[in-house]
This record gives C-alpha cells, sequence and structure tokens, in this order.
C-alpha cells in the first residue's frame, strides 16, 4: 500500500493493492499495530470494484475520540498506518501491511 506522504485533517488517502486467488472484498486499517482484526470486526470497508487482483485509492478518517485520534496528534507527527485484506472466503491477509505519513495540524 502507499499512501500520500503527508496529511492535514482527518482524512488521508491511501492506495492500497492487493492479490489473491479468491475474490478481495474488503481492508481494514488502523494506527494499532498490535490489533489485528477478526472476520466479524464491524470496521471492514469493501473495495469499490472486488476482483482477485485490486487497486484502489481509499480513504481512512483518522479517529476523534481515544488513544489514536485527531485530538491526540501533535503537529509534524509519523503516524503509522497498518492494513489488512479480507477475502469472499473469510481468508483474512495473515500479516499487515505498513505506511507511514508525517500529519500536520
Amino acid at each position: 500500500n502507499n499512501s500520500v506522504d503527508n496529511a492535514t485533517g482527518s482524512k488521508v488517502t491511501v492506495h492500497l493493492t492487493a492479490t489473491d486467488n479468491n475474490t478481495v472484498i474488503s481492508y481494514f486499517i488502523t494506527q494499532n499495530g498490535s490489533y489485528k482484526p477478526g472476520i466479524y470486526t464491524d470496521t471492514w470497508s469493501t473495495f469499490t470494484t472486488p476482483s482477485s487482483s485490486v487497486s484502489e485509492n481509499v480513504t481512512y478518517t483518522i479517529p476523534t475520540t481515544g488513544t489514536y485520534s485527531v485530538d491526540n496528534i501533535d503537529n509534524n507527527t509519523a503516524l503509522n498506518l497498518y492494513v489488512w485484506v479480507r477475502d469472499n472466503s473469510s481468508n483474512i491477509s495473515d500479516n499487515y501491511s505498513f505506511d507511514n505519513i508525517t500529519y500536520f495540524k
């Protein structure tokens, strides 16, 4: 995945690519690298055009509350984004993909 190099505000554009033997249907993005989503996690987002080889720009919204919220991020801070993908057989990628951006308030 490749995101923009820096961001301002609460929305970040992230370019995701994934390939699988099955159809890749959804993705999960978080700033918490120690959290791995489960099949029934309610924050999975669906790709616009699911396929066995998907490539899309998606929007990640930085939370407004909690540890990883906009209010708890200092200006000019590196944000780490962790991404998992899921296929139509409910298989979740074994490892996350990682990217970081610089956040400006």
